[in-house]
């Protein structure tokens, strides 16, 4: 997929144990299908790229949609203006930096969420310019 910032983003994470939460294989999954009904993928490049999604996301340590990540989620919705999604982002991020106990850098593209984790105490990588989601 061509998105802006993607081998940024792979850059920022090769060599490096990577993580993500369970609901961004859904979030990318959606985007890809929107993309193949507008017309910008063939039916062919959506499949090939969900295949390729999910074997990357058997590289990943997955952060699960549990019922502690929901619970910090509605938490952070009650003190910081953030949507559902981005909510359970940094809630799972929480989440594997507490099972970790060491830190974790929170790497997005999206300005708003960036300032958000950054308010919950996590290094933020900047692996583009690009700021659009």
């Amino acid at each position: 997929m061509a998105e802006p910032g993607r081998r940024e983003l792979l850059a920022a994470v090769r060599n490096r144990k990577a993580a993500a939460s369970r609901l961004s294989e859904v979030e990318i999954a959606s985007a890809l299908a929107r993309r193949c009904r507008d017309g910008t993928f063939t039916e062919a490049e959506r499949d090939r790229t969900l295949a390729r999604l999910e074997a990357d996301f058997r590289s990943l340590v997955i952060v699960e949609l549990s019922e502690a990540v929901t619970s910090r989620a509605i938490v952070l919705t009650a003190y910081r203006s953030l949507r559902a999604g981005d909510a359970i982002q940094i809630a799972a991020a929480l989440e594997l930096r507490e099972r970790l106990e060491e830190p974790v850098e929170f790497l997005t593209f999206d300005e708003k969420l960036r300032e958000a984790a950054e308010a919950e105490g996590f290094p933020t990588g900047k692996p583009s310019p690009a700021r659009a989601r």
